[in-house]
């Protein structure tokens, strides 16, 4: 990792950054970084952390070990070892002192509110609880910001979360302003959400209600070999290889007092930073969206799924001999798993997954396109 810990570093308050050769250097945005960087420092950046025992390969599926792991030595054993030891991160945040508070004005059409807490790293003992809380905060309809922002007409989102990372990071809520809201009413309400579980914690049915989402959430994630191999990557790449057998478990531990007791700690307006987003009228001659003037945009009129003129357009290979499904349309291909069949007029595709004791439902309405008006 090149960059030190920069927890507070969201929306430009950056503090510092740590280049390849351990040379303390000030914050650049990320675009005049690119634009600038030497060929020089990206060499010295890939010959730095570019080795075999800096690297983790992981395999997922059916195979022979043995066959597997004389097959790596084949490939990569001939590639050395990194001449010096991999540099370690050296940089240390400073110790926050009081809330900060940053406000950002560009061209754009919804006003953003976010508030960040000091979160610990993805290793640490109350990530588990920190994850629940951030479901009971801000996961579905149900959820505490849904009620008090959304339902009450403050604002179109309101999400709330933290990362998965090595070094400790932000819990951030997030929301979008409706139309009529102030970004002072939004903060207030964010955080007087924040206050209530602070002073009142969180019940029994929000705790089992947000670990059941975070499971499901967790068995979706894995299902395939491909989605295996990528969360456990995650695990290994913050530290601690076994937070992926380990996280689950540590999820279904988390009891309503764990969550009271991580929001007391780390819920602390001293520790935190408050962002405002506030959009202004773009500049003449500033660029517009684009959507509608490409081929591929949709024309604001009625778009059916069956539309015998527009799928011969799109699937010219199509002809009116094709074999057909139910209600006439051309009769799909699928996997040898999936079985469709028509039940009262909807067509209806199962297929097993590997998610066990989980069951998905998806479905298609015809309701014309997002952009026009509805038609239905």
């Amino acid at each position: 990792m090149a960059a030190g810990t920069i927890a507070n570093d969201w929306l430009s308050v950056a503090l510092t950054e740590t280049a390849p050769a351990g040379v303390m250097e000030p914050f650049r945005p990320a675009e005049a970084v690119i634009e600038k960087v030497s060929i020089a420092k990206l060499r010295a950046f890939y010959d730095t952390f570019y080795w075999p025992n800096n690297a983790t390969l992981t395999l997922i599926g059916d195979f022979k070990s043995d066959a597997a792991l004389a097959l790596i030595r084949q490939r990569f054993s001939t590639i050395p070892r990194s001449p010096q030891p991999i540099p370690e991160v050296y940089t240390e945040e400073p110790a926050q002192t009081g809330q900060r508070r940053v406000t950002v004005r560009r061209p754009g059409e919804v006003g953003v509110v976010a508030l960040g807490y000091k979160a610990p790293s993805a290793t640490h003992g109350d990530h588990a609880a920190l994850e629940v809380l951030a479901a009971i905060l801000g996961e579905g309809k149900t959820s505490r910001l849904y009620r008090a922002l959304i339902d009450t007409n403050l604002a179109i989102s309101a999400d709330a979360g933290q990362e998965f990372l090595r070094d400790p990071n932000l819990f951030l809520l997030l929301s979008m302003l409706a139309p009529g809201a102030t970004h002072a009413q939004v903060e207030a309400a964010l955080v007087g959400e924040v206050e209530k579980i602070k002073r009142d914690g969180v019940t029994p049915e929000e705790v089992s209600r947000a670990v059941n989402k975070l499971l499901a959430r967790t068995a979706y994630a894995r299902d395939g070999s491909y989605a295996i191999a990528s969360q456990i990557n995650e695990p290994i790449a913050v530290g601690d290889w076994s937070l992926y057998s380990r996280g689950p478990a540590a999820i279904k531990a988390v009891t309503p007092l764990d969550v009271l007791r991580v929001a007391q700690t780390y819920f602390l307006e001293s520790q935190s930073t408050v962002g405002w987003f506030i959009p202004e009228a773009a500049a003449a001659g500033a660029r517009t969206s684009s959507v509608g003037t490409h081929p591929g945009a949709f024309a604001r009129a009625a778009h059916y799924y069956r539309d015998p003129i527009q799928a011969r357009s799109v699937f010219p290979a199509a002809s009116a001999n094709a074999p057909t499904g139910a209600g006439g349309s051309p009769a799909t291909q699928v996997a040898a798993r999936a079985h469709r069949r028509e039940i009262n007029g909807i067509e209806v595709v199962t297929l097993p997954s590997g998610i066990k004791d989980v069951v998905t439902f998806r479905g298609t309405l015809n309701a014309g396109d997002e952009i026009g008006r509805a038609h239905v």
